[in-house]
């Protein structure tokens, strides 16, 4: 099948570039890659009415929040809705910094709060800190909603690559402790599943392939065997009912 001209166009820039994969860097050299080719992309994002960050206790420290406000909300407003989003970055990459972009547009797309966690990354944190991390946010939020103005009842998590696996990893765990209520899951191509793809699939280096997904899951995962936990692969989850 042949790719589309606008993905076909990215691929040969990327070719032509001859800019190595990140699995063949340096963790060091990845993220700083990672950083300067989304800004790059992204620039510095739409403007929102108030952005603001805190930090809450978490697991293993303290936790920052980056808060989004998209428009003005009066005193006596209404509480209105919120989504946690988690940024991607195969575990190892990404922060708060890169997740922006998405964040703003999607709080004026959407209307909502957006809120974002810095959560744990591997290999300095494996499997499941970053996990534990985002439900110790969700929870924050939560209970703390009403002094964000916010609805505890209309609560969505949501992020894209391993965010998306978070998110989903999330709601098995709120599921497993009786909350928080999650309202909706918003999963933007997100690695569920640990099992890979046999060898011979997805080689193309100027392209996410197989071995990136290998060298994200061998940073995060302590033992390859954790790879059968549902809050490391939230499809092999006995049941997602709920």
């Amino acid at each position: 099948m042949p790719l589309h001209p606008q993905a076909e166009a990215m691929r040969a820039r990327r070719a032509a570039a001859g800019t190595p994969p990140l699995y063949t860097r340096s963790l060091a050299e990845a993220r700083a890659a990672d950083l300067a080719d989304l800004r790059a992309a992204t620039g510095t994002g739409e403007g929102v009415h108030h952005v603001g960050e805190f930090t809450v206790d978490g697991p293993g420290g303290p936790l920052a929040l980056r808060h989004y406000r998209p428009a003005p909300r009066p005193a006596d407003a209404a509480p209105g809705p919120a989504l946690l989003y988690l940024y991607g970055g195969g575990w190892a990459l990404g922060s708060l910094d890169t997740g922006d972009p998405v964040c703003r547009a999607l709080a004026n797309a959407t209307g909502a709060d957006v809120l974002a966690v810095g959560y744990r990354h591997a290999p300095e944190h494996r499997f499941p800190a970053a996990v534990h991390d985002c439900w110790a946010a969700l929870d924050w939020i939560a209970r703390h909603a009403p002094e964000l103005g916010l609805d505890p009842a209309r609560i969505a998590v949501g992020g894209d690559s391993a965010g998306g696996n978070l998110a989903a990893a999330l709601t098995l765990l709120a599921r497993e402790r009786g909350g928080p209520a999650i309202l909706h899951q918003l999963l933007v191509y997100p690695n569920t599943d640990h099992r890979v793809p046999p060898p011979g699939t997805d080689d193309d280096p100027a392209l996410f392939n197989r071995h990136s997904v290998a060298w994200y899951w061998d940073h995060y995962l302590a033992d390859p065997a954790d790879g059968a936990n549902p809050l490391a692969s939230p499809l092999r989850a006995p049941s997602l009912a709920g």
